[in-house]
């Protein structure tokens, strides 16, 4: 039995270390902040994650009201809360995708300030139900 245990304990291990998507949102974020810390350019994200930068969005983004997290489709000129917006720039990333029982989307968005340099990063894990 503890044999059977144990094995189960590595292959996650295993799995969580090749493929980082399967981690949770915030393993997720401090995976990707180990690579691009705070401070961190957008010449530099750019580079590192082969980012084209025709992909960066010349606003910040629009937080939610209570989850804190960017929404992507509401604009900064349509928020009633300027307080809600945080940012200068933004990069919303794809970073792939996994299959369990659903397909699961994993997105980051790399917020930057006035300056260039990355303030903050989100992640996002979005559930396909169909």
């Amino acid at each position: 039995m503890f044999a059977v245990v144990f094995a189960s304990i590595i292959l996650v291990v295993i799995a969580l270390s090749i493929n980082p998507l399967l981690r949770t949102e915030v393993g997720i974020r401090r995976h990707l902040l180990r690579s691009t810390p705070i401070g961190t350019s957008i010449e530099d994200v750019l580079q590192i994650f082969g980012i084209d930068d025709t992909e960066i969005r010349s606003h910040g983004v629009v937080l939610h009201n209570t989850l804190r997290i960017p929404l992507r489709s509401v604009f900064p000129n349509d928020v009633n809360d300027p307080s809600r917006v945080l940012g200068n720039s933004h990069i919303w990333k794809n970073l792939g995708s996994y299959q369990l029982i659903v397909r699961i989307d994993v997105e980051a968005v790399f917020v930057f300030d006035e300056n260039g340099h990355l303030m903050e990063v989100f992640v996002r894990k979005g559930r396909d139900l169909i």
